[in-house]
């Protein structure tokens, strides 16, 4: 599912966006890429913008969730630029510059819509590892 939610993830991304990798690390998917952060718009970041080059990089780290057949979300907990965390109340707006199009119906404002196959009913993360589970039909 990291392939699937780096693939999807990736898609939303500044078409600037290089260097792009994913992690797991105990109970949370880790994305990273440089980005370049005239491409998240001049008022995104606020004052923290003024502190960051042009190309910086980008963490997002969160959990998965199955929304329903065939759409899953990342849900974001945790942003940071360089070195630099985010406020969790600023990561809603960051991914709403980072989406192309309106997320799908029952995507939480902090998470990142994701497809998947329509085989996958829930997914897990925990202990450094992702777990699939089969939907049940």
């Amino acid at each position: 599912l990291a392939s699937y939610a780096l693939t999807e993830v990736v898609k939303q991304l500044p078409p600037s966006a290089r260097d792009v990798e994913a992690a797991v690390i105990g109970d949370r998917l880790y994305l990273r890429a440089s980005v370049n952060l005239r491409e998240l718009g001049s008022d995104a970041l606020g004052p923290l913008g003024a502190m960051l080059d042009d190309r910086e990089t980008l963490q997002l780290g969160g959990t998965l969730a199955v929304v329903q057949p065939g759409l899953a979300q990342f849900q974001v907990n945790e942003v940071k630029l360089r070195d630099f965390s985010l406020p969790t109340r600023v990561i809603p707006r960051l991914l709403e510059r980072l989406r192309r199009s309106p997320s799908p119906e029952g995507v939480a404002a902090d998470a990142l819509p994701l497809a998947i196959p329509e085989y996958i009913g829930d997914a897990r993360v925990a202990g450094g590892k992702i777990t699939l589970y089969k939907n049940v039909q």
